[in-house]
């Protein structure tokens, strides 16, 4: 395992920024906030830079209670930069997204990661190609989850059970698991209702419509309570009823999208999640798949064009073409690209809290 310096010369010279990745899923979910009913938001993680914020909006903005749809980063490998298409005379043209199932087939009947009972993933982050920050993301198999700037610092995160994980990860974690082997539209829904949102879907009209009210009520609430929040939402006029049809679906597409792959950084070690994760993302219309090379390996890149916004907001999750692991995400939006890069191992809790 690299240390500090090991890592930060490696950043330098290859892997993406940390925060910038963040900034501009901030300001995506934020343009979603604007989008679709705003959903309450939870304050973002202790300590963990990477939770995203939505274009726009600052970590300050979160923190006070934003309304959003929460998005995530994937988790993935060192040698991550962006794919290129394969050399081919099909290079650079879709995949039909039966590929992701094909996949997922094929990772299910993989061996887990080295021995362990935790993710350890060292990220990196690139905002327009200058280096932003980088960290250590700790998922343990538990569902606790862990984040520290400095590798040495892990140690004593685990042994004072510095869990900040809120039980979203081993929510989105069990949903992709379920997904191996169960009905997609149920686990669809399952991975959607990882994070709050008031479409109250599979639920009568009645509860929707008062869940929808609700969240209203909730955001009028907060606008009410932050001058700063009331400024950046003026102008905007709450819909009365929830969306429906396509641009229901639309919502629901980027929910899933967000949630699964942050099942994925979570479970990255555990090939069923890997395989989950693709059949549920199987079921978003607007991800396409691409044969891609990426430092001299096979891979898939799944691209995810938003369609819920009327910009040219897109994401790029690329996975190592056999296994499925993620290899980085690419997020864009206007003229910025964050980049983000992971290295994933496995560890044991009990080891790391024993260096405390």
């Amino acid at each position: 395992m690299a240390d500090e310096m090991d890592l930060l010369t490696w950043a330098l010279s290859e892997g993406p920024d940390h925060d910038g990745h963040d900034q501009a899923r901030a300001r995506l979910r934020e343009h979603m906030a604007r989008t679709t009913e705003p959903t309450p938001s939870r304050a973002p993680r202790a300590r963990r830079r990477s939770g995203i914020i939505g274009f726009g909006a600052g970590l300050g903005t979160l923190a006070a209670g934003a309304v959003a749809v929460f998005v995530i980063a994937s988790a993935m490998s060192p040698d991550a930069v962006e794919p290129t298409p394969q050399a081919s005379a099909e290079a650079g043209q879709p995949v039909i997204e039966s590929e992701l199932i094909a996949l997922a087939t094929q990772v299910r009947t993989l061996d887990p990661m080295d021995e362990g009972d935790a993710t350890l993933i060292a990220r990196t982050q690139k905002i327009d190609g200058k280096l932003d920050s980088f960290g250590y993301d700790l998922y343990a198999d538990n569902g606790a989850y862990y984040y520290r700037v400095k590798r040495s610092d892990l140690p004593e995160a685990v042994a004072q059970n510095d869990d900040v994980s809120e039980g979203t990860n081993a929510k989105g974690v069990k949903a992709a698991r379920g997904a191996v082997d169960g009905d997609l539209e149920a686990s669809r829904i399952e991975m959607t209702n990882v994070t709050p949102n008031p479409w109250g879907l599979g639920k009568s009209e009645e509860e929707q419509q008062r869940l929808w009210d609700e969240a209203g009520a909730d955001f009028e609430a907060r606008l009410k309570e932050s001058p700063a929040l009331a400024e950046h939402y003026k102008g905007y006029e709450r819909p009365t009823e929830p969306p429906k049809g396509k641009e229901l679906e639309a919502s629901v597409d980027n929910s899933v999208w967000m949630n699964a792959t942050d099942a994925l950084t979570a479970g990255a070690g555990d090939p069923q999640v890997r395989a989950g994760v693709l059949r549920v993302l199987s079921t978003i219309h607007d991800v396409t798949v691409e044969e891609t090379t990426t430092k001299g390996r096979a891979t898939l890149t799944l691209n995810f064009g938003m369609s819920v916004f009327d910009d040219d907001s897109s994401q790029k999750l690329v996975v190592d073409a056999e296994t499925a692991m993620p290899i980085s995400s690419v997020v864009k939006s206007g003229d910025a690209t964050s980049v983000t890069t992971y290295k994933v191992s496995r560890v044991t809790l009990a080891d790391l809290a024993a260096k405390a």
